[in-house]
This record gives C-alpha cells, sequence and structure tokens, in this order.
C-alpha cells in the first residue's frame, strides 16, 4: 500500500512539473518582438525622424518600408523574421538586400552571447543584459524588455550599443556608449500610432 501511495505521488509530482514546464515554455515561444502590423512606427534616428509603414507579409517575416517623417515614398525597407532560433533583421534599398543579422538569440537568458558577420564582414559580438527590464521611451512604457549588448569588432570593448526589444513593438531604443559612460541615444521610438484603412 505504501509503495502503491509513493508511486501515486511521484507520478502526480512528475506530471505536475511536466505541466507547468510545457506551459511556460509554449508562453515562451510564443512572445513575439515583431511590430504589430496594425500600427505605423516613427522614430527618432540621430535627430532626424523616420516612419515605419507595414509593406506586406513575406513568406519569413513582416517587410516594413521606412521614409523620412513627411515624404510618401519608403527610402529603404527592413524585413523583421521571428522563428525557433530568434529574432532577426534584414535591411534592403532599391539594389541591395542585405544579411540577416540575429538580434535576439532563443532560448533567451541573461548572459547568453553569440556572433555574427556583418554585410562588410565586421564581426558584431551580442550579449543579453536582461529579458524583464522597464523601459521609458517617448511614445511609453515598456515592460519585460529584452536588454542587448551590441560590440563592434575593431572598436574597444568600452565602446557598444544596447539595444531594448519589447513585445509586439521590435526596436524601441538604441542608445551609444563611449568608454563605458553613455554618449546618447541613436536610435528611439517616439510615437506608435494605428493605421487607417
Amino acid at each position: 500500500m505504501r509503495f502503491l501511495l509513493k508511486t501515486i505521488l511521484i507520478f502526480t509530482l512528475v506530471i505536475g512539473v511536466s505541466l507547468s514546464y510545457l506551459h511556460s515554455t509554449s508562453e515562451a515561444a510564443t512572445v513575439s518582438y515583431l511590430k504589430d502590423t496594425r500600427y505605423s512606427y516613427i522614430y527618432n534616428f540621430l535627430g532626424s525622424q523616420k516612419i515605419y509603414k507595414f509593406e506586406g507579409k513575406e513568406k519569413s517575416g513582416n517587410l516594413w518600408g521606412i521614409s523620412d517623417l513627411g515624404r510618401y515614398y519608403p527610402t529603404y525597407a527592413e524585413l523583421e523574421v521571428q522563428n525557433k532560433n530568434g529574432f532577426f533583421l534584414q535591411t534592403r534599398n532599391d539594389t541591395d538586400i542585405y544579411r540577416s543579422i540575429q538580434v535576439i538569440k532563443f532560448p533567451m537568458k541573461k548572459g547568453l552571447k553569440w556572433s555574427v558577420k556583418s554585410e562588410s564582414d565586421i564581426k558584431l559580438d551580442f550579449t543579453i543584459l536582461s529579458t524583464n527590464k522597464t523601459v521609458n521611451v517617448r511614445a511609453g512604457t515598456f515592460k519585460n524588455v529584452v536588454e542587448v549588448k551590441m560590440h563592434l569588432e575593431g572598436f574597444d570593448k568600452g565602446s557598444y550599443q544596447k539595444e531594448y526589444y519589447a513585445k509586439g513593438a521590435g526596436l524601441i531604443l538604441s542608445s551609444r556608449y563611449i568608454n563605458n559612460k553613455y554618449a546618447g541615444k541613436s536610435i528611439e521610438l517616439i510615437k506608435k500610432y494605428r493605421n487607417t484603412k
């Protein structure tokens, strides 16, 4: 009788742990860092304003047209892709499609490091610094933001970017650091508005 009771207790414990694990991993897999395609996004890029408008879906992700605020036609585009391996960005212009860069790696955890090569074969080193930051930008406050440090090969270790990715909004902030000191914002999401049909 005791053996049967122990067996049932252990079985119940194993099933409970397995179900909670499956729930947490499936929940993590459904988190999307893609921009919400129902909105347009306005960013401040080192003093000039750029607008991102959803252009359409491609097999692998969402294509965004990027133009100076006030211009009708996009000057270049960005493809956002998220899959089981991570979150990727690929920039395009009229004549070139650039290499896709993995800016978040899955499974995501603090301290995770990876490297990729840019189109010009410069090595980019990435490190996840946090997965639960609260970040304030002009467009609002975002919670559970992923903070990623990006260092370019050839620059001293004290010079890098910190990039912040929010669920359903993608990149919301990119800050420069020189000699390990904050040197200003490179990119900041300043407004997001719902598209009208």
